[in-house]
């Protein structure tokens, strides 16, 4: 069946924040100032930890308690507001292309809504997305399966199946908890993982693509395979 809805990751995928040269030098900075110890190894650390939650990440890659790591990333997401990064680039193109294709556009991100709306409102991004799911609006989150029934049931009520629609998102934990679910899942490179990372996962070479700016393509390629 032809895809309909692309439920889509925010950090990494539609927003770069999540490149080790960015977002990691960016909380490095942060638990320095905060007079805690940066392990020699820490972006490898941080590597391993993406896509967990920004607490649990700061919490197990620098070994901090969680009330500590919380207050970092606290620290971590006032910054982010009033220094953005940059959007993924292509990204406002490829909304435009999927919104004029009639598919509609969701966010399902692992962000607390009060972090997210500010930087959609301050790109002007806000108008594109049919809905957006937060850690406030459902009892799962990422990397739990179940994370993605709330998402499905409001898309279930315009007549859209779950094999109807791909998840986009930059992480290993994206894709392994899409496939538990069962969902299609495309993974994009704009992250801290690369194509041998996704491949090594698991996910299929074809479905591994450079950024969001090369979604319209796969999912043309998709429908005509799958339509």
């Amino acid at each position: 069946m032809p895809i309909r809805a692309v439920i889509l990751d925010f950090d990494g995928t539609i927003y770069d924040s999540s490149s080790l040269n960015n977002a990691g030098r960016r909380i490095v900075e942060i638990v320095n100032k905060c007079g805690h110890k940066i392990p020699e190894n820490i972006y490898v650390r941080l590597k391993d930890n993406w896509g967990t939650g920004g607490t649990k990440m700061i919490a197990d890659s620098f070994g901090l308690d969680l009330e500590i790591a919380k207050e970092i990333y606290h620290e971590w997401w006032k910054i982010d507001l009033t220094d953005p990064f940059p959007l993924i680039q292509g990204l406002k193109e490829t909304l435009i292309t999927l919104e004029s294709r009639q598919i509609k556009i969701l966010i399902l991100t692992n962000r607390h809504r009060k972090n997210l709306t500010p930087i959609l409102n301050h790109f002007c991004l806000a108008r594109f997305f049919d809905f957006i799911q937060t850690m406030d609006d459902w009892a799962f989150s990422k990397p739990d399966p179940h994370t993605f029934c709330f998402v499905l049931h409001q898309l279930a009520k315009s007549g859209i199946l779950s094999k109807e629609c791909v998840y986009v998102g930059d992480t290993i934990m994206d894709f392994e908890c899409t496939s538990a679910r069962g969902l299609t899942s495309v993974s994009v490179t704009t992250g801290v993982f690369n194509e041998p990372d996704f491949v090594k996962a698991g996910q299929k070479k074809e479905n591994i693509i450079r950024s969001i700016a090369d979604l319209p393509e796969w999912i043309e390629k998709y429908n005509k395979t799958h339509g």
